[in-house]
């Protein structure tokens, strides 16, 4: 029985046989074949093992137990290797290297620059990427209000950060919220809201019962570590990002909260722990 594969990323596979050009595989796409230079004590007849694949199907399709930094299908921030004279060789880690052509580049980044690039296949089996991000992201079907959803950083704008939500969306988080951050890292983060014009406003941190629980926690603790902070009505959403890790709306409510139960104590210049 064969194994079904698919090109430009990791599969599981069985190994049928090895001789002197290396170990083989048999799959839905032909054989593919593990290079002699990559075998190790692991690789045996029949064992079964993890390998990226890549090639043209019924070709020379090759596998490797390199996995680079993203597989078809995926985003990445990755550095520019060389700037050719048909495009961008991006940096995709382990020996891989990621050819863009300039015509999916909107923009013109330099040498040693890393730059948001999707991975995907050239009609030879072989990987390609664009920067055109937009072009594979979805209308946001299926999010909800308050939902806790992956997210990836894609760019910085006047407004605030943009990411991309579940690997297929895009979304907002303001400024005030976030305001520096490294295309490619990954943050987990919640609906805030669902626009009628279709965009999606993201927050790092929950809304409802679950936010002000969160807030009052990391207060608390900020508290209890140093007893008092020097935050209140009139600090600056930045401030209170910076020293809390809190949006000002949330560091009001769990002040609030705390306050209710006699935890705190409020003054004009920050706030001080109950003991």
């Amino acid at each position: 029985m064969q194994n079904e594969v698919f090109s430009g990323k990791l599969n599981q596979l069985i190994v049928t046989h090895i001789d002197q050009r290396g170990a083989w595989f048999e799959t839905s796409l032909g054989p593919a074949f593990l290079p002699a230079s990559e075998l190790n004590e692991l690789v045996v007849p029949h064992a079964s093992l993890n390998v990226f694949i890549l090639g043209r199907p019924g070709k020379d399709l090759r596998a490797s137990l390199r996995l680079p930094l993203a597989q078809v299908g995926e985003f990445a921030a990755l550095r520019v290797k060389k700037i050719l004279p048909q495009g961008i060789l991006f940096d995709l880690g382990r020996g891989y290297e990621l050819p863009v052509a300039y015509d999916e580049i909107p923009f013109r980044p330099r040498a040693g620059e890393r730059s948001l690039v999707r991975v995907e296949l050239d009609a030879e089996g072989q990987l390609c990427g664009s920067c055109r991000i937009d072009d594979f992201l979805e209308a946001p079907r299926g999010l909800k209000v308050g939902q806790p959803v992956a997210l990836m950083v894609w760019r910085s704008t006047e407004l605030g950060i943009k990411m991309i939500i579940n690997g297929r969306h895009e979304g907002l988080v303001y400024a005030g919220e976030l305001a520096h951050a490294q295309p490619g890292q990954q943050l987990t983060g919640y609906v805030a809201r669902l626009r009628e014009d279709g965009k999606v406003d993201l927050s790092l941190n929950p809304g409802g019962r679950a936010g002000i629980d969160l807030g009052r926690q990391k207060l608390l603790q900020a508290l209890e570590s140093s007893g008092y902070l020097p935050l209140h009505d009139k600090s600056s959403p930045e401030e209170i990002r910076r020293l809390l890790g809190l949006s000002k709306k949330q560091f009001k409510r769990a002040a609030g909260t705390l306050y209710k139960e006699q935890r705190i104590e409020l003054t004009s210049s920050g706030i001080k722990l109950k003991v």
